[in-house]
């Protein structure tokens, strides 16, 4: 209920133009099979029809659901996506495992407001340093198209026009039967 709420309120904001959107939820194999159908019989819930949710589960997650679920879920394999990991809560968690001794041993309030600082001070780390972060990512995912596209084409000229054929035939059917 409150995945659903949050997902159709961030769903309204800023998506003019937008027909396609990529969800990322370590259980999106069973959360989106009647996501549908639940904002339809809300009366509480509103989501855009022409909206397509396309849902996918982290890489770290999805290696702990059933084999058909990392050909389905994992974001290798969603067309357009490229190459995340769909993670982020869990990374922020991490600096969390550094107090938690400490934190451990606190009264509630006293916890709460030490995870609180901690958490504050992890946000504004990422957000001075995105920059930084969002520069060498691009870099980095430039560098990954140009290397992508000289083994791609080796491959390509190597390959025999039938089997190219054959695999293009395949890979549409599989995306068109994805989920």
């Amino acid at each position: 209920m409150n995945m659903d709420y949050a997902l159709c309120e961030a769903a309204q904001h800023n998506m003019e133009g937008i027909t396609r959107a990529v969800t990322f939820y370590d259980i999106n194999c069973q959360y989106n099979k009647h996501l549908r159908v639940r904002v339809d019989r809300s009366r509480f819930l509103e989501m855009v029809p022409e909206l397509t949710i396309i849902p996918g589960i982290g890489l770290w997650h999805v290696h702990g659901h059933q084999d058909s679920c990392y050909v389905r879920y994992a974001s290798n394999f969603i067309e357009g996506i490229g190459r995340i990991d769909g993670e982020i809560m869990e990374t922020l968690w991490a600096r969390l495992n550094l107090i938690s001794p400490a934190a451990r041993g606190m009264s509630s309030p006293h916890r709460k407001e030490c995870l609180d600082y901690q958490m504050n001070d992890s946000n504004f780390c990422k957000m001075i340093r995105m920059k930084r972060t969002l520069c060498r990512k691009f870099k980095q995912a430039k560098n990954g198209i140009a290397e992508s596209e000289k083994a791609f084409q080796r491959l390509d000229e190597a390959a025999p026009a039938n089997s190219k054929t054959e695999w293009l035939a395949s890979e549409r059917i599989a995306q068109s039967s994805r989920i």
